[in-house]
């Protein structure tokens, strides 16, 4: 999973950057020629941000789902091994301090949307004078604080995932110890980061 997740989360963040980069480079101009110009930007800064919230949203879904169907396999296993509560116990403390940041991850794109269409020199939306700020500000501090936030939730979401990995290992060491003892076959590989083994 370390390596599916980074892949996905370096992906939709350089997009989500790249999209950032595109919306610094909208000029609406005074001319027909640059108005042209500027709804050609807007159309692909469109199309580009829509691509990367959707990809941001999607590994954090992974995220939690992946801490769903592991939590649950730790614990069918710690059942059938007669392992006790410790490791389920530490696989729901990382997935409870997981689930804050990824919510975050999801609503935040969310909540940029809406400073997007009001950014749009094409809508009819727009700020209150006592703001103080034009909506394109807004929009640009938004998707700003969004591309920051979003990289800082990832990389606390890998190291969550790097813990709740080693507790894998250790449940699947205990598996392999009294599988042992009673004679039974054993997996010899070590069961890596990238899937969640069978329980028996």
């Amino acid at each position: 999973m370390n390596r599916i997740f980074l892949t996905l989360a370096v992906v939709s963040n350089l997009l989500l950057g790249g999209s950032f980069v595109l919306g610094l480079g909208i000029d609406v101009g005074s001319t027909p020629d640059q108005a042209a110009l500027a709804s050609s930007a807007i159309r692909l800064h469109l199309l580009t941000g829509v691509l990367s919230l959707v990809l941001v949203m999607l590994v954090h879904a992974i995220v939690l789902t992946y801490f769903m169907g592991t939590g649950r396999w730790i614990e069918e296993t710690s059942q059938a091994y007669r392992l006790g509560e410790g490791f389920f116990e530490r696989g729901r403390q990382l997935k409870h301090s997981v689930i804050p940041k990824l919510s975050a991850g999801v609503l935040l794109p969310v909540l940029l949307v809406p400073t997007g269409a009001m950014a749009d020199p094409a809508s009819p939306l727009g700020l209150p004078v006592w703001v103080g700020f034009s909506a394109s500000t807004v929009h640009f501090m938004s998707a700003g604080t969004l591309v920051i936030l979003n990289i800082l939730i990832n990389v606390a979401e890998y190291g969550v995932i790097s813990q709740n990995a080693e507790v894998i290992d250790e449940v699947m060491g205990e598996v392999r110890r009294i599988r042992s003892e009673h004679g039974m076959t054993v997996e010899q590989d070590a069961p890596d980061s990238q899937h969640t083994p069978d329980p028996v």
